[in-house]
């Protein structure tokens, strides 16, 4: 009975490995990383451009817009997240493809949402700054 794991179990630790993030060479779990020694060396220097040039350079391919963020349709953040679930439980849309991990292209399927559209229906959008694309640590 506690033996067993389920996908969500799985994708979780899939996502948490270190080694396979391109974000946790910047800042680990275990309190490491470029920009934490970065830090380290600012505050003991009290120059703080350098640790500033290097969120701007290095962090800024993980965002979207250069961190103002993008508006994404809700519907497609279910297809995004329905994409890991077990082929019997997917929705049509994702059951369709042939290997939906590779296959879903969420630049594709997503418009780009103005502030007016957004406005219309708020609840139909959420403002997300990471970009989803990028292999990035769990925050999805």
């Amino acid at each position: 009975m506690g033996n067993t794991e389920s996908n969500v179990t799985s994708g979780v630790k899939k996502q948490a490995g270190v080694s396979t993030q391109a974000l946790y060479k910047f800042v680990n779990l275990k309190g490491g990383g470029l920009l934490v020694d970065m830090m380290k060396r600012a505050i003991q220097n009290k120059q703080y451009a350098e640790i500033d040039h290097a969120i701007k350079t290095k962090v800024e391919p993980f965002l979207y817009n250069k961190g103002k963020g993008k508006y994404i349709p809700v519907s497609v953040l279910v297809l995004l997240r329905n994409r890991e679930r077990p082929r019997h439980k997917q929705l049509p849309e994702i059951r369709a493809m042939e290997n939906p991990e590779e296959d879903f292209d969420i630049d594709a399927v997503c418009p780009e949402v103005s502030e007016a559209e957004y406005y219309l229906n708020p609840s139909g959008y959420r403002e997300v700054c990471w970009n989803i694309k990028v292999s990035r640590c769990c925050i999805i």
